[in-house]
């Protein structure tokens, strides 16, 4: 499904399920013994809030960031932590510079459409040709797109998902 040697964008609708789907590429990634940098979406879900708390968790460090403020039981939106989502950049470009030999970013959000966020690392991994998967939500197709330019193939959440097909080409 994904060519070793490309920028893969994995296309998908709000509420796509796809922390599970990035989740199954790094663990068929770990099980094939390839050396893996990036971040994982975890939420942790609290009943007594309306949202959630966002984390994420580098690959190669191990390393959980949070990447959103506690605004408290009755906030009504998310409110980024652009230091901790700034930390987790870091750290998986420290990871790239030692060696990963696969990226995968858990979404190209509103930070990164703005021109911050994890594009610096996006950017990183693509110049020293690490084959990368990036999420990127259907509303940000376009800034996505100008960030890509050519380089990048996109494929469908909801197809990877129905076609099951999670051996993601590891070379």
């Amino acid at each position: 499904m994904f060519d070793g040697n490309t920028l893969t964008a994995i296309v998908y609708d709000e509420g796509a399920g796809v922390s599970d789907l990035a989740r199954r590429i790094a663990e068929g990634w770990r099980q094939a013994g390839v050396k893996a940098c990036g971040l994982i979406e975890q939420r942790i879900e609290r009943p007594d809030r309306r949202r959630c708390d966002m984390l994420v968790r580098e690959l190669a460090s191990g390393a959980t960031i949070a990447i959103s403020h506690d605004r408290g039981a009755l906030a009504r939106g998310c409110l980024l932590d652009s230091d901790g989502l700034l930390r987790a950049s870091a750290l998986v470009q420290q990871a790239l510079a030692g060696g990963a030999e696969r990226a995968i970013f858990n979404k190209f959000g509103k930070a990164e459409c703005e021109g911050w966020g994890l594009r610096d690392a996006i950017a990183d991994a693509i110049g020293r040709g690490v084959p990368t998967i990036v999420f990127v939500p259907r509303r940000n197709l376009e800034p996505w797109r100008a960030f890509a330019g050519e380089i990048a193939t996109e494929c469908l959440a909801r197809d990877l998902w129905e076609a099951a097909d999670l051996s993601l080409s590891v070379p």
